[in-house]
């Protein structure tokens, strides 16, 4: 199974609205002998960024909304769309927050989201809480990183 983490310029994880982050992290999850192993995949440019950030959204978005002023903008909502050009294949986004046109955009392509809590503010913290939180993993000491 493939899943997508925002990561920003320097690789580490991106804490704020997902679609402003530079970049998202394609990782893969599988189990062998008992172990729940985890590697990223490849780094996928955020297709925002060739528009030198030209979306119109805000980096630090609550959970609820965008901007009052695009909410019902249907330009902006299509600007959401955008995301999946870059993490396309990935059955989840683990986000630590994320506005409600993200979210209906990522339920129409059948990308569930899952948050990733302020105490999680590794990527290898965020990914272990996906996968104890998700059931993938039973326990921690299940759960191996490679590379």
């Amino acid at each position: 199974m493939k899943f997508a983490l925002p990561l920003d310029a320097c690789c580490a994880l991106y804490l704020h609205n997902p679609c402003t982050a530079p970049q998202f992290g394609i990782y893969a999850v599988h189990e062998h002998e008992g172990s729940i192993i985890y590697s990223r995949l490849f780094l996928s440019e955020n297709p925002w960024q060739e528009a030198s950030g030209a979306m119109r959204c805000s980096l630090k978005v609550d959970e609820s909304s965008c901007p009052a002023e695009l909410r019902g903008d249907t330009a902006h909502f299509i600007e959401h769309y955008g995301l999946l050009e870059a993490i396309s294949g990935c059955r989840y986004l683990l986000a630590p927050t994320a506005c409600e046109n993200t979210k209906r955009a990522m339920r129409h392509a059948g990308i569930k989201l899952f948050g990733i809590p302020p105490f999680c503010n590794t990527i290898d913290k965020a990914i272990r809480h996906f996968l104890i939180g998700t059931k993938i993993a039973a326990r921690p000491d299940m759960i191996v990183a490679i590379g």
